[in-house]
């Protein structure tokens, strides 16, 4: 069987500094994690999909903010969340995906995954 790393999302817990074109969404990042927003889908969505360097769970919440920053299609990550270094900080990620990645977690998504 072979052995898949999992990169386990971290808090963040010191004072991040930097500039982000996202910046009210970044300062409501506390309040989100506080509320448990993206928990759900960390919960109740289980993507038959091969973890390598991110879960597929962790995907779905990048596509998330992805729209939540503005953007209106996923090819957009790439020049928007995956250089926005200080936004993922804060939600607890050092890096993004490329956007084929996330495109191939949401065509294995199905309605069955998430019930």
């Amino acid at each position: 069987m072979a052995h898949f790393r999992r990169k386990k999302r971290k808090k963040a817990t010191k004072k991040i500094i930097g500039e982000s074109p996202n910046a009210s969404l970044a300062a409501m990042a506390p309040m989100i994690e506080q509320k448990g927003i993206f928990q759900a889908i960390y919960e109740q969505v289980l993507i038959p999909q091969k973890t390598l360097d991110y879960r597929p769970t962790d995907k779905l919440v990048w596509v998330i903010l992805s729209m939540l920053s503005g953007n209106s299609t996923i090819s957009d990550v790439n020049w928007t969340l995956r250089i926005d270094k200080p936004l993922l900080m804060v939600f607890g990620y050092s890096s993004c995906p490329d956007q084929s990645v996330l495109f191939d977690t949401l065509n294995a998504a199905t309605q069955e995954n998430t019930e």
